[in-house]
């Protein structure tokens, strides 16, 4: 039996809307205004499949019983429109289905794919960029052999837009992206339009932009299109980052601050379990219950990490248990709120908890560095309980490959700063070597 159905990504439950609508109605009006990724379930043949429409949708417009597109009075036009098309996809696609399973044909996840998005152009040139685009989202694969995930494409889009702004227009010309013509797209990208300042994008995010710039004119290169060898030659360098995260002292603090909001508690549990498990957050938001198991006498969480298709196994020691107890009855074990809600409640509640040091921030703008200095408050993210799991882990004398192992670092580089930061190797070799002299 086939079933195709819609979803948004990342809805929250409605037992927290209710929570929200009593207790703070900001939270609650973003949270029904925030637009989110629409997302197609396809069920057949005993699998499911999970596809990216690329329409969005805020959450008051979406009706959860149906599945579908509101159509209200201030329904925008373009979300109608939206509705409209999802509606006559999914048509096509259910009888796609039936007649497969009529014919007991085979049913591919690209055959799927294709439907759902539409003939994809074949000739040499583009029309546009976004065509351009669209052609790499759906003939590129990773390393592995993988499509590119959904916050890859986020990324890939962006750099599109990008690109549109510093043109002008949206026309796809190979020939002129040139190496002179990407040194001025990086001063474009660090230049601050308004005040002609650099306080635009740092030196780190202009190489991450240019980065995924090779990479998406490489495989257009590839497929025929005349795009000038020099771009293969570009050479992108990150430079080393400062990394803040929590002291085992303010991780205790934020433990047992007694907060009068519930939305508070439930932020700060969430942070926590994060900090506990050093997830990413994009794995947070995906936890379900089934993800929680029994190990002979402990609990882990067992997923397949969003961004890089990693099966990690994090052991939940007491501390991570008893949050997830706490919300037993959530349809989630952890309470749903974006990534964007989380960062900005976080600096509110860790200035409420009086989180005050001083830490510091290094930027570079075209190779010059500037610091600056905060209070912890200013700067706490979800990140930065990631890098507190690793930080702290490493500091109790856990091996840095078994850190790594329920992390998912896979790039050695970018794990060595929190081993920099950490210094406790330092000390070991120093300790040996002292105890060495004195014999």
């Amino acid at each position: 039996m086939s079933k195709v159905n819609y979803y948004l990504k990342n809805s929250p439950s409605e037992e927290l809307l209710e929570s929200l609508k009593k207790e703070n109605r900001k939270s609650y009006n973003e949270q029904l205004n925030t637009k989110r990724a629409i997302v197609m379930s396809v069920a057949y043949n005993g699998k499911r499949e999970i596809f990216t429409t690329g329409k969005f949708i805020p959450l008051r417009f979406w009706d959860k019983e149906s599945k579908r597109i509101k159509c209200l009075m201030d329904t925008p036009a373009n979300s109608v429109a939206d509705g409209a098309w999802l509606d006559a996809k999914k048509t096509e696609i259910e009888t796609f289905l039936r007649k497969a399973t009529s014919e007991q044909s085979p049913i591919t996840k690209d055959e799927l794919y294709e439907l759902l998005i539409g003939e994809v152009r074949s000739k040499k040139e583009t029309d546009s960029l976004k065509e351009a685009l669209k052609q790499f989202f759906f003939e590129h694969k990773t390393k592995k052999g993988s499509s590119i995930k959904w916050n890859t494409m986020k990324k890939y889009t962006c750099l599109i837009n990008h690109i549109e702004g510093f043109q002008g227009h949206d026309q796809f010309i190979p020939g002129q992206y040139s190496t002179a013509w990407t040194k001025k797209f990086k001063a474009y990208l660090m230049v601050d339009l308004k005040s002609g300042d650099h306080l635009g994008c740092n030196d780190n995010s202009v190489s991450k932009y240019i980065t995924a710039l090779k990479t998406f004119f490489s495989h257009l290169k590839k497929k025929g299109h005349r795009i000038p060898a020099e771009m293969a030659e570009l050479k992108v360098a990150e430079t080393e980052q400062v990394v803040n995260v929590l002291q085992l002292d303010e991780l205790k603090i934020l433990e047992q601050f007694e907060f009068d909001s519930l939305y508070h508690r439930q932020v700060r549990d969430v942070f926590l379990f994060q900090c506990y498990t050093g997830a990413r957050y994009s794995d947070i938001e995906n936890i379900k219950q089934e993800d929680i198991k029994q190990d002979g006498e402990m609990k882990v969480w067992d997923f397949f990490a969003e961004k890089t298709g990693q099966q990690i196994t994090a052991p939940l020691f007491p501390n991570a248990v008893s949050i997830i107890e706490k919300y037993k009855d959530l349809p989630t074990p952890l309470p749903r709120y974006t990534n964007q809600a989380i960062n900005r409640e976080l600096k509110i509640i860790a200035e409420k908890a009086k989180l005050n040091r001083k830490v510091k921030r290094i930027a570079y703008h075209d190779n010059r560095k500037t610091e600056y200095s905060f209070y912890l408050h200013q700067v706490i993210s979800t990140h930065m309980a990631r890098k507190t799991f690793i930080s702290l882990s490493l500091q109790m004398g856990v091996p840095e490959r078994m850190v790594r192992e329920i992390s998912g670092h896979r790039d050695e580089r970018s794990f060595r700063r929190y081993v920099n930061l950490n210094k406790s190797h330092l000390i070991a070799v120093s300790n040996a070597w002292a105890s060495l002299s004195n014999v």
